[in-house]
């Protein structure tokens, strides 16, 4: 076999996805399940690599028995990308019993590939390699298009998880960076992008144009391996992105479905003078406790801890923050630590503090985070707010 620029490039992500995906595999960590969910995932990614360099050797023409054992491992990498999303946004996350549906596909490719192919006579699977008849006109076709349906369904669910840990830690979180989120969007992002342009590669090789296909692998390629590249650097330089969300953590609208707390609610329609009342006195005691404890200027602060406090139940407060106050739990932080930064700027003994200084001292853990905070509370910069007060102070 030759080597052109497309095997040089694919023998380099076949180098970088079996030596990663061996090191996550075998090192053992505390974050084990997500680093074997992910080392799979690369491991199947290069298991793919390898096909396709033994099916341009013609290895498969002398070894006929060994063809269709390897590719069918492309119906794993999905779900194995999907369980390292789940593995890192949800901490102490276990795999159930229901989870083995994810592995049907894979195992129906391989009854499928049993029947039409190895269990023919070596004759005619030396048939088939040579002129692809039989499997060209349905078979890998098929295997094609359910690939890309699989994708599809799995490009959901993963959007999915991102939706619920998105709700879950701006009800219960008052900092997102600690959480991942960004990591995990990203993430999914990368994940999104490999199979929109599997779908559109696969388009183009069988309904517009088989040339430009192998065209733009020249392109494609090089994206892929650099993506590769990407998530390798991030998985293994930044341990902190596997600080999820607790797993048993429900989201509000899942607590309101509960039985017990549809009756009470049923129950206090007919009491809404007393609720107001009730409300109006939650309302007057977190706010009170708020500003004298300045509880918000720690950065971990969580609802639980919060309610814990107020020694009230984490579902009573979550529903009184929500629905109460319209706000999440995130939100609702967030305006004790701006309101104490717009104190803090728009103080000329202050001047000298730098916006980092204050922004940690207020409890935010980033400047972007802080920035985008202070703007959709108060429409300007932190920098614009102090210029504008100390200027009217003098």
């Amino acid at each position: 076999m030759e080597l052109n620029l497309e095997n040089v490039i694919e023998l380099f992500g076949l180098f970088c996805s079996l030596l990663f995906s061996f090191y996550v595999i075998l090192v053992k960590t505390k974050e084990r399940q997500g680093n074997l969910y992910i080392g799979l995932f690369f491991l199947f990614i290069s298991f793919g690599y390898i096909d396709e360099f033994i099916t341009y050797s013609g290895f498969y023409s002398k070894n006929p028995n060994l063809w269709m054992l390897l590719s069918p491992t492309a119906f794993l990498f999905y779900p194995a990308m999907f369980f390292y999303l789940r593995s890192v946004a949800f901490k102490s996350y276990k795999l159930k019993k229901v989870d083995a549906f994810h592995l049907l596909p894979y195992v129906a490719i391989n009854i499928l590939s049993i029947v039409v192919y190895h269990s023919k006579p070596v004759e005619v699977k030396m048939h088939i390699l040579e002129t692809g008849q039989s499997l060209n006109e349905w078979y890998l076709p098929f295997l094609y298009v359910l690939l890309r349906i699989m994708a599809f369904v799995y490009m959901i669910l993963s959007v999915r998880v991102v939706y619920k840990f998105r709700r879950i830690v701006l009800e219960s979180y008052s900092n997102m960076e600690k959480r991942n989120y960004r990591w995990i969007l990203q993430l999914t992002f990368v994940f999104v992008y490999f199979i929109v342009a599997a779908f559109f590669d696969n388009i183009i090789r069988f309904f517009i144009d088989e040339a430009l296909s192998k065209k733009l692998v020249y392109v494609m390629n090089p994206i892929n391996i650099l993506f590769l590249l990407w998530v390798i650097y991030k998985a293994m330089s930044q341990p902190y992105l596997f600080n999820g969300v607790d797993t048993n953590e429900k989201l509000l609208k899942d607590l309101l479905e509960d039985s017990v707390i549809r009756k009470r609610k049923e129950k206090e329609s007919h009491l809404s003078e007393e609720t107001s009342e009730e409300n109006n006195l939650l309302k007057t005691k977190l706010d009170n406790y708020m500003q004298n404890t300045e509880v918000f200027l720690n950065p971990s602060l969580t609802i639980f801890d919060l309610a814990k406090s107020l020694e009230i139940s984490v579902r009573d407060l979550s529903s009184f923050i929500n629905n109460e106050l319209d706000k999440h739990f995130f939100d609702f932080v967030n305006e004790y630590r701006i309101e104490k930064a717009k104190r803090i700027l728009s103080d000329s003994e202050k001047k000298d503090f730098t916006i980092l200084e204050i922004l940690y001292e207020v409890g935010f853990n980033s400047k972007s985070s802080f920035n985008t905070a202070f703007k959709k509370h108060t429409g300007t910069t932190p920098t614009e707010y102090r210029k504008k007060h100390l200027i009217s102070a003098a």
